[in-house]
């Protein structure tokens, strides 16, 4: 994992605040299932694939992120905290949903 940049994290969990709203929770999960950092984000419509947003961690400077999801799969680079924004998700690793 590399812990500048975010990639690498072995499970990344979210979860929508409201059932009207468009924020959401997220979680960074380390390979002994510690949450290594937590915060918000919020996603518009509009736009194509693939999606921008932002991180905003509880504690700790704003994270971009660049993603994409089809189907069970999601695609997505995290930006080092306070960093400029990913432009391509070409090296981005890869997740899987689970239910």
């Amino acid at each position: 994992m590399d812990p500048v940049r975010g990639a690498g994290f072995p499970r990344i969990e979210s979860i929508r605040l409201d059932v009207d709203s468009s924020d959401y929770e997220y979680r960074l999960i380390d390979e002994r299932d510690g949450v290594v950092e937590r915060g918000t984000f919020q996603l518009s419509a509009g736009g194509g694939p693939p999606t921008s947003a932002v991180f905003q961690p509880d504690d700790g400077l704003r994270r971009p992120v660049l993603f994409d999801i089809v189907g069970d799969t999601m695609r997505i680079d995290l930006a080092a905290p306070g960093g400029p924004a990913p432009v391509s998700l070409a090296a981005s690793p890869v997740y899987r949903t689970t239910r």
